[in-house]
């Protein structure tokens, strides 16, 4: 009787051991659950490489990944959002009917640059169509033109 309480304990330890091993120890080294940020990490390093020290950076905000930008340009004191992403204000983006109001709008806030996100979905004049810009994946960085 001993030894089968003593198998059954053995059994049961060694269970554990597994159960324990997938649900804890496995996950810890899987990422691909994480959110993927090379596309912000990138365009933070071309942001640090490509903008004068001083310059403001807008950034277009869709999600937190903005903080990835910020923290890979080595400069996070030389952003600013284009709206808040807190769910307690009711902050939206804004909105512009052209390029001369946006240029003006971000001319008021002394923006040098703006980081925009690589969508369909967003207007293209933030992107400052036609002009030079830097692009990731996901992001473009633009100059802000000279206000006419």
């Amino acid at each position: 009787r001993a030894f089968f309480v003593r198998r059954a304990q053995a059994v049961a330890l060694a269970a554990g051991a597994v159960l324990f091993g997938r649900a804890v120890i496995t996950p810890a080294f899987d990422r691909s659950w994480f959110a993927q940020r090379a596309s912000e990490v990138a365009m933070g390093e071309i942001v640090a490489a490509e903008t004068p020290a001083g310059a403001r950076v807008l950034v277009q905000a869709v999600d937190y990944g903005y903080f990835a930008i910020e923290a890979a340009s080595g400069r996070p004191e030389s952003f600013e959002l284009d709206h808040s992403l807190d769910p307690r204000d009711a902050a939206a983006a804004p909105v512009f009917a052209g390029e001369e109001q946006v240029v003006a709008w971000l001319r008021e806030r002394r923006v040098d640059y703006v980081v925009s996100p690589r969508d369909a979905k967003r207007p293209p004049e933030w992107q400052f169509q036609q002009r030079e810009s830097f692009t990731t994946t996901r992001h473009a960085l633009s100059k802000v033109p000279v206000a006419k």
